[in-house]
């Protein structure tokens, strides 16, 4: 299931009375980090306990609009297959003076060694950058990732672009348990929501200028 937003004259807006409410980051249960499989796929070589996104709009000290991205999520890796959700690539566009930054990046391993979790940061100087006419990509690998281990990131992209309203992929290509996206639209933008999938959303209501989905 994706959801896409695009520009348009008509301004369609949902939204969900959210049943499940984002976890405080750096809250790992032990019962996480003891997990083995997952029962209800145990070919699955990661689980996804959860992703949030969250999009709104904000005014910058030029008082102009600037669009705000905030994603945080957690993966089990069960097998070594998986490792490649370790290795993060995050993409930022740019055109001439118009920008958008990365802040307020978390990333953190959880391992359990000796009965304890061990929680291992990952350091600023291991965040890269590769640059191109449009885009920036930061990159980093989480560090101390194996089999077993719970992985975390949370971030903010500050964009100046729009246009370019970041859409939502609610499952990947191993299970994920609890997936939702909400953004706040003022009345000044107007952006047309199309969703792919047959799949229903878990809970799905409408209220003028605020929209949340969740699968």
């Amino acid at each position: 299931m994706r959801i896409l937003l695009s520009c348009c004259i008509v301004l369609l807006v949902f939204t969900v009375n959210a049943q499940f409410r984002e976890p405080k980051f750096g809250k790992v249960e032990p019962a996480e980090l003891q997990l083995t499989r997952y029962d209800k796929d145990t070919t699955a070589d990661a689980l996804m306990f959860f992703d949030f996104g969250y999009s709104r709009f904000d005014v910058n000290q030029a008082r102009q609009f600037q669009f705000i991205y905030n994603r945080h999520f957690r993966i089990k890796i069960f097998r070594k297959s998986a490792f490649h959700y370790a290795d993060v690539s995050i993409i930022l566009h740019k055109n001439g003076s118009a920008r958008e930054n990365l802040e307020n990046l978390l990333a953190v391993t959880y391992n359990m060694v000796d009965g304890k979790m061990v929680k291992t940061k990952l350091a600023s100087d291991k965040i890269y950058k590769a640059e191109s006419k449009n885009f920036v990509i930061e990159k980093f690998a989480f560090p101390e990732v194996k089999e077993g281990s719970v992985i975390e990131l949370s971030y903010t992209i500050n964009s100046d672009f729009l246009r370019n309203f970041r859409g939502w992929a609610f499952q990947h290509k191993y299970p994920t348990l609890w997936s939702q996206y909400e953004y706040v639209i003022p009345e000044y933008f107007s952006y047309r929501r199309s969703s792919r999938g047959y799949l229903p959303f878990e809970i799905n209501k409408n209220e003028p200028g605020h929209a949340t989905q969740a699968f």
